[in-house]
Protein backbone atom coordinates (compact mmCIF):
# COMPACT_ATOMS: atom_id res chain seq x y z
CA UNK A 1 0.00 0.00 0.00
CA UNK A 2 2.84 2.33 0.92
CA UNK A 3 4.43 1.45 -2.66
CA UNK A 4 1.81 2.59 -4.45
CA UNK A 5 0.61 5.53 -2.59
CA UNK A 6 4.50 7.20 -3.03
CA UNK A 7 4.10 6.10 -7.34
CA UNK A 8 1.05 8.22 -7.23
CA UNK A 9 2.59 10.87 -5.24
CA UNK A 10 5.63 10.35 -8.02
CA UNK A 11 3.56 10.78 -10.71
CA UNK A 12 1.91 14.11 -9.43
CA UNK A 13 5.00 15.50 -8.90
CA UNK A 14 6.32 14.83 -12.33
CA UNK A 15 3.30 16.21 -13.86
CA UNK A 16 4.41 19.55 -12.01
CA UNK A 17 7.55 19.46 -13.83
CA UNK A 18 6.10 18.78 -17.55
CA UNK A 19 6.25 21.28 -20.61
CA UNK A 20 3.96 23.21 -21.17
CA UNK A 21 2.94 23.03 -24.92
CA UNK A 22 0.57 25.17 -27.18
CA UNK A 23 -1.10 23.56 -30.44
CA UNK A 24 -1.65 25.88 -32.81
CA UNK A 25 -4.44 24.29 -35.31
CA UNK A 26 -3.49 22.45 -38.39
CA UNK A 27 -3.75 24.55 -41.31
CA UNK A 28 -6.10 23.29 -44.41
CA UNK A 29 -4.46 22.65 -47.78
CA UNK A 30 -7.17 21.15 -49.68
CA UNK A 31 -7.65 17.94 -46.93
CA UNK A 32 -10.35 20.12 -45.78
CA UNK A 33 -11.23 22.38 -42.85
CA UNK A 34 -13.02 19.15 -40.67
CA UNK A 35 -10.27 16.92 -41.30
CA UNK A 36 -7.97 19.71 -40.24
CA UNK A 37 -9.91 20.22 -36.58
CA UNK A 38 -10.31 16.19 -36.21
CA UNK A 39 -6.73 16.12 -36.52
CA UNK A 40 -5.96 19.07 -34.34
CA UNK A 41 -8.04 17.08 -31.91
CA UNK A 42 -6.48 14.42 -32.01
CA UNK A 43 -2.49 16.08 -31.81
CA UNK A 44 -4.03 17.71 -28.85
CA UNK A 45 -4.71 14.21 -27.44
CA UNK A 46 -1.99 12.18 -28.44
CA UNK A 47 0.43 15.20 -26.66
CA UNK A 48 -1.98 14.64 -23.61
CA UNK A 49 -1.03 10.90 -22.89
CA UNK A 50 2.46 12.09 -22.76
CA UNK A 51 3.14 12.45 -18.89
CA UNK A 52 5.95 14.76 -19.68
CA UNK A 53 3.85 17.27 -21.86
CA UNK A 54 1.11 19.13 -19.99
CA UNK A 55 -0.94 21.17 -23.13
CA UNK A 56 -2.47 24.58 -22.93
CA UNK A 57 -6.10 24.20 -22.81
CA UNK A 58 -7.77 25.16 -26.64
CA UNK A 59 -10.09 27.40 -25.18
CA UNK A 60 -7.84 29.56 -23.51
CA UNK A 61 -5.71 29.88 -26.37
CA UNK A 62 -8.48 31.03 -28.86
CA UNK A 63 -9.49 33.71 -26.66
CA UNK A 64 -5.72 34.93 -26.64
CA UNK A 65 -5.64 34.73 -30.63
CA UNK A 66 -9.04 36.50 -30.53
CA UNK A 67 -7.55 39.13 -28.44
CA UNK A 68 -4.66 39.75 -30.69
CA UNK A 69 -6.99 40.28 -33.27
CA UNK A 70 -6.18 36.44 -35.18
CA UNK A 71 -7.66 33.49 -35.77
CA UNK A 72 -6.64 30.03 -34.69
CA UNK A 73 -4.72 29.47 -37.87
CA UNK A 74 -3.60 30.71 -41.22
CA UNK A 75 -2.90 34.42 -39.55
CA UNK A 76 -0.70 33.18 -37.30
CA UNK A 77 2.21 31.20 -39.46
CA UNK A 78 5.65 32.47 -38.85
CA UNK A 79 7.80 32.21 -36.25
CA UNK A 80 7.66 35.50 -34.24
CA UNK A 81 3.98 35.16 -34.26
CA UNK A 82 4.14 31.90 -32.93
CA UNK A 83 6.65 32.87 -30.75
CA UNK A 84 4.74 35.50 -29.07
CA UNK A 85 1.27 33.57 -28.64
CA UNK A 86 3.19 31.42 -26.66
CA UNK A 87 4.80 34.13 -24.61
CA UNK A 88 1.29 35.28 -23.89
CA UNK A 89 -0.24 31.67 -23.21
CA UNK A 90 3.32 30.89 -20.79
CA UNK A 91 3.70 27.94 -23.24
CA UNK A 92 7.37 26.63 -23.06
CA UNK A 93 6.90 24.70 -26.55
CA UNK A 94 4.57 25.14 -29.95
CA UNK A 95 2.92 22.40 -32.48
CA UNK A 96 1.83 23.56 -35.84
CA UNK A 97 1.79 21.99 -38.68
CA UNK A 98 -0.70 21.79 -41.80
CA UNK A 99 -2.82 18.96 -43.33
CA UNK A 100 -3.23 18.49 -47.10
CA UNK A 101 -3.98 16.39 -50.22
CA UNK A 102 -2.78 15.91 -53.93
CA UNK A 103 -4.29 13.45 -55.68
CA UNK A 104 -5.44 10.46 -53.16
CA UNK A 105 -2.11 11.49 -51.53
CA UNK A 106 -2.47 13.60 -47.98
CA UNK A 107 0.26 15.32 -46.58
CA UNK A 108 0.70 15.76 -43.06
CA UNK A 109 3.72 18.05 -41.76
CA UNK A 110 4.06 18.89 -37.78
CA UNK A 111 7.20 20.53 -36.29
CA UNK A 112 7.82 21.32 -32.47
CA UNK A 113 9.60 24.64 -31.32
CA UNK A 114 10.84 26.10 -28.61
CA UNK A 115 9.72 29.35 -27.53
CA UNK A 116 12.45 31.21 -25.46
CA UNK A 117 14.67 29.95 -28.84
CA UNK A 118 12.18 30.19 -31.22
CA UNK A 119 14.06 27.05 -32.74
CA UNK A 120 12.85 24.15 -33.88
CA UNK A 121 13.27 21.02 -31.70
CA UNK A 122 11.76 18.24 -34.30
CA UNK A 123 9.74 18.30 -37.86
CA UNK A 124 7.91 15.73 -39.19
CA UNK A 125 6.35 15.03 -42.70
CA UNK A 126 4.50 12.18 -43.75
CA UNK A 127 2.93 11.26 -47.39
CA UNK A 128 0.33 8.62 -47.84
CA UNK A 129 -1.97 7.62 -50.61
CA UNK A 130 -4.59 6.54 -48.00
CA UNK A 131 -8.39 7.41 -46.88
CA UNK A 132 -9.52 9.91 -44.66
CA UNK A 133 -10.07 6.86 -42.05
CA UNK A 134 -6.50 6.54 -41.87
CA UNK A 135 -5.64 9.97 -41.36
CA UNK A 136 -5.50 9.33 -37.42
CA UNK A 137 -3.30 6.27 -37.75
CA UNK A 138 -1.23 8.59 -39.89
CA UNK A 139 -0.99 11.67 -36.90
CA UNK A 140 -0.35 8.62 -34.69
CA UNK A 141 2.85 8.01 -36.64
CA UNK A 142 3.75 11.22 -36.70
CA UNK A 143 3.02 12.31 -33.23
CA UNK A 144 5.10 9.05 -32.27
CA UNK A 145 8.44 10.47 -35.02
CA UNK A 146 8.34 14.13 -33.88
CA UNK A 147 8.64 13.49 -30.13
CA UNK A 148 11.05 10.56 -30.22
CA UNK A 149 13.83 13.05 -31.64
CA UNK A 150 13.36 15.29 -28.43
CA UNK A 151 15.00 15.44 -25.43
CA UNK A 152 12.30 15.45 -22.95
CA UNK A 153 14.27 14.35 -19.95
CA UNK A 154 15.90 17.74 -20.48
CA UNK A 155 12.71 19.69 -20.55
CA UNK A 156 10.77 17.80 -17.98
CA UNK A 157 12.91 18.66 -15.03
CA UNK A 158 16.53 20.42 -13.82
CA UNK A 159 18.55 19.86 -11.41
CA UNK A 160 16.94 22.33 -9.15
CA UNK A 161 13.23 20.57 -9.59
CA UNK A 162 14.77 17.15 -9.13
CA UNK A 163 15.98 17.80 -5.60
CA UNK A 164 12.45 19.68 -4.61
CA UNK A 165 10.79 16.82 -5.77
CA UNK A 166 13.15 14.20 -3.77
CA UNK A 167 12.25 16.66 -0.71
CA UNK A 168 8.45 16.41 -1.18
CA UNK A 169 8.86 12.67 -1.42
CA UNK A 170 11.18 12.43 1.32
CA UNK A 171 8.68 14.03 3.59
CA UNK A 172 5.88 12.11 2.72
CA UNK A 173 7.67 8.62 3.05
CA UNK A 174 8.64 10.36 7.26
CA UNK A 175 4.39 10.91 6.83
CA UNK A 176 3.79 7.41 6.38
CA UNK A 177 6.72 6.04 8.23
CA UNK A 178 4.42 8.08 11.19
CA UNK A 179 0.90 6.95 10.62
CA UNK A 180 2.24 3.09 10.39
CA UNK A 181 4.48 3.98 13.74
CA UNK A 182 0.79 4.97 15.02
CA UNK A 183 -0.82 1.99 14.00
CA UNK A 184 1.48 -0.52 15.35
CA UNK A 185 1.32 1.17 18.49
CA UNK A 186 -2.23 0.96 18.25
CA UNK A 187 -2.15 -2.36 17.53
CA UNK A 188 0.83 -2.79 20.81
CA UNK A 189 -2.00 -1.45 23.21
CA UNK A 190 -4.64 -3.83 22.33
CA UNK A 191 -2.42 -6.86 22.51
CA UNK A 192 -1.60 -5.22 25.80
CA UNK A 193 -5.36 -4.99 26.46
CA UNK A 194 -5.93 -8.28 25.53
CA UNK A 195 -3.14 -9.15 27.78
CA UNK A 196 -4.05 -7.36 30.94
CA UNK A 197 -8.15 -9.09 30.64
CA UNK A 198 -6.71 -12.37 29.96
CA UNK A 199 -3.99 -11.99 33.01
CA UNK A 200 -7.12 -10.59 35.43
CA UNK A 201 -9.02 -13.83 34.12
CA UNK A 202 -6.30 -16.58 35.25
CA UNK A 203 -6.01 -14.43 38.46
CA UNK A 204 -9.74 -14.75 39.41
CA UNK A 205 -9.89 -18.21 38.26
CA UNK A 206 -6.92 -19.46 40.41
CA UNK A 207 -9.14 -17.24 43.57
CA UNK A 208 -11.85 -19.32 42.68
CA UNK A 209 -10.32 -22.78 42.78
CA UNK A 210 -7.56 -22.53 45.21
CA UNK A 211 -8.86 -19.53 47.39
CA UNK A 212 -5.62 -17.89 47.41
CA UNK A 213 -6.83 -14.09 48.58
CA UNK A 214 -6.47 -11.27 46.09
CA UNK A 215 -4.09 -9.11 48.03
CA UNK A 216 -1.72 -11.87 48.08
CA UNK A 217 -2.91 -13.08 44.53
CA UNK A 218 -1.49 -9.49 43.48
CA UNK A 219 1.81 -9.64 45.82
CA UNK A 220 2.70 -13.21 44.16
CA UNK A 221 2.59 -11.13 40.34
CA UNK A 222 4.33 -8.63 40.78
CA UNK A 223 7.00 -10.21 42.17
CA UNK A 224 7.23 -12.55 39.42
CA UNK A 225 9.96 -11.92 36.08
Amino acid sequence: MKMIIITALIAILSLEGATSVAVIELKDRDAGAAVASILTDNLISELSSMNYYELVERERMETILEEQGLQNSGLCDDSACLVKIGGLLGAQKMVTGSIGKLGDVYSLSIRMFDVETAKNDNSVTLNKKCKKDDLVILLKDAVTQLTSGIDKKKDFVNDDDYEKKLAKLKEYEEAVAAAEEKANQGKINRICENLAATVAASVAAYYVQYGCPEAEMIKKLTTMK
